[in-house]
């Protein structure tokens, strides 16, 4: 209704049958959820979402998040603010769908307290609206047969962005391939390959579709390069520097435990860890479930995990502790049957 001046929107959207709808959904699961003994649970995710709980923060912790989560097409949406042939008003159905999308996620998010990154995971289809509409007036501008200031101003900037995108794109592919040499004494990995594989295809496309082209081929070449470079450098190589990241805890759990059977203990179970050792982790919290989990494979590891709030105490069943890694915050305890440790605990992945 702001973004079109209009009250016509609000009574479309009662005519249309849409609360109806709503509370057709909504009040059936609420009724069934009251009816459950631990009611209480959803009263208190509400308070914890509202009043902070153990993440509480402010909105602005949102913007170097939404910056890093929006790449490669983060230096277009900059751009769009620099450029007046993309923010011509009034703003047009599909640029106003965009923005609205946006702030329906954003605006709750400004007002609550409890502050975490995978809370902006719903607004990423509404931010590829709004760069997908960004990157149509931009082109539009550009690519007028009379182009207007307006329409010049846009093509410095966003040629400016791609340019950034090229240099940036053939730097990493170096300091990844010179790293990658000093890190394995000169043997080449991987990440080199992949590095130099991601160089000439980077080169082939700059001769392909490099300057003097049309700003669509421009912005494919842009797009190409930023998403070859990304899964390499910021998906595969520079988790390797973090000791934290969880397939390097997974590599090191693998290393001390093996490939013996794991059973999870306590109200706090890490699903991370589940998927990074690919391999199912049933949680148990009765100590006669355990006791006859342990009946049935006897050379299993008990992995129990704890963190600022505290754990859930290993029941005195004969377990004696073999393995200990602590990586941001959270503690994993592994435990056996067996009767002496065979390495001693470490706090190190």
């Amino acid at each position: 209704c702001w973004a079109m001046r209009s009250r016509t929107p609000f009574m479309r959207f009662l005519l249309s049958g849409a609360p109806l709808t709503a509370l057709a959904l909504i009040v059936p699961w609420y009724a069934f959820v009251m009816t459950d003994p631990a009611r209480g649970q959803v009263a208190q995710e509400i308070a914890v979402v509202t009043a902070g709980g153990t993440h509480r923060g402010i909105f602005l912790e949102y913007i170097p998040v939404i910056l890093h989560m929006l790449l490669p097409w983060t230096p277009m949406l900059v751009a769009a603010f620099f450029a007046k042939g993309v923010r011509r008003a009034p703003i047009d159905l599909p640029g106003r769908v965009a923005v609205c999308a946006v702030l329906a996620v954003l605006l709750p998010l400004c007002v609550t307290l409890q502050v975490q990154p995978h809370y902006l995971l719903s607004a990423v289809p509404s931010f590829a609206l709004l760069i997908a509409w960004t990157i149509t007036r931009g082109l539009e501008a550009i690519e007028q047969p009379d182009r207007t200031p307006a329409g010049e101003k846009t093509a410095r900037v966003f040629e400016t962005s791609w340019g950034v995108a090229v240099w940036t794109a053939g730097i990493l592919g170096v300091v990844v391939i010179t790293v990658e040499l000093v890190r394995h004494q000169g043997r080449i990995g991987f990440a080199a390959i992949a590095a130099g594989v991601a160089l000439l295809f980077a080169g082939a496309l700059l001769l392909r579709l490099g300057k003097g082209k049309s700003a669509s081929r421009q912005t494919m070449l842009w797009t190409s390069l930023m998403i070859g470079a990304m899964p390499i450098v910021g998906g595969w190589w520079a988790p390797t520097f973090n000791p934290n990241h969880g397939r390097e805890v997974a590599a090191a759990v693998r290393e001390h435990v093996g490939t013996r059977p794991l059973i999870g203990w306590g109200k706090t179970g890490d699903i991370t860890l589940s998927f990074n050792l690919r391999q199912a982790i049933p949680w148990l919290t009765e100590e006669a479930a355990l006791r006859d989990a342990l009946a049935r494979q006897p050379d299993a590891v008990i992995v129990t995990q704890r963190d600022e709030r505290g754990g859930t105490p290993v029941p005195d069943i004969g377990l004696h502790e073999r393995y200990e890694n602590t990586a941001d915050g959270d503690t994993l305890e592994f435990y056996d049957l067996s009767a002496a440790p065979t390495s001693p605990p470490s706090t190190h992945p």
